[in-house]
């Protein structure tokens, strides 16, 4: 449905909202800093955790994106321009090529290749810095949830995954922001139990 919509304009708005991750994760970060809020600790380990649960999916369930499917591959052939999104998914296949036809010796000098589709760690890491934004800086929601939605719009539209990809990306990103408060409410817990106690022992 997408191959048949691609435009010159929307190719580049949605590699620019693709390729955007990190500059909105530096963002987060420096806003939290300078609030000096919890939730910057909640942000790292939930991105943490997302990236921890993720990539074990990906080697338990190993999976490939649209673009990658040999019968589909002729759908993402016709785009416009050949934005940095592509690039980056030739240098993938490249790798992965290489380690397919001589993995003995490709394995010992990097054993990882970046090719997975479930679930979508965008989708996963874009959702946990919305959920904190949520709690800490609204203001810039007008700004993250817009290009959430593109964000992960452009992993259809450049093939990297599929709609349950993305559903179960942003289900991870929720559960890892869940599990980040649940921990931190933890060590919280039992620091004080901590210094309760030496108090009382001295």
């Amino acid at each position: 449905w997408l191959s048949a919509r691609r435009t010159p304009f929307l190719t580049r708005w949605l590699n620019a909202a693709y390729m955007s991750l990190f500059f909105f994760y530096c963002l987060s970060l420096v806003i939290l800093f300078v609030q000096k809020r919890r939730e910057m600790r909640v942000l790292v380990l939930s991105m943490l955790l997302a990236k921890l649960v993720g990539n074990t999916v990906h080697f338990a369930m190993p999976s490939l994106g649209d673009v990658y499917v040999a019968e589909r591959a002729h759908l993402y052939a016709n785009m416009p321009e050949k934005p940095t999104v592509c690039f980056i998914q030739n240098i993938l296949w490249e790798d992965r090529m290489r380690l397919l036809r001589n993995p003995e010796r490709y394995t010992p000098r990097n054993p990882f290749t970046g090719i997975a589709a479930f679930p979508s760690l965008h989708c996963a890491l874009f959702a946990v810095m919305i959920l904190v934004a949520w709690r800490c800086h609204r203001w810039l929601l007008p700004l993250y949830v817009p290009v959430g939605i593109l964000m992960s719009i452009s992993t259809l539209y450049f093939g990297w995954h599929y709609i349950s990809d993305c559903v179960a990306g942003v289900l991870l990103g929720a559960g890892a922001v869940y599990a980040s408060y649940r921990l931190l409410d933890w060590e919280d817990a039992l620091e004080q139990r901590w210094f309760t106690t030496a108090e009382q022992k001295t």
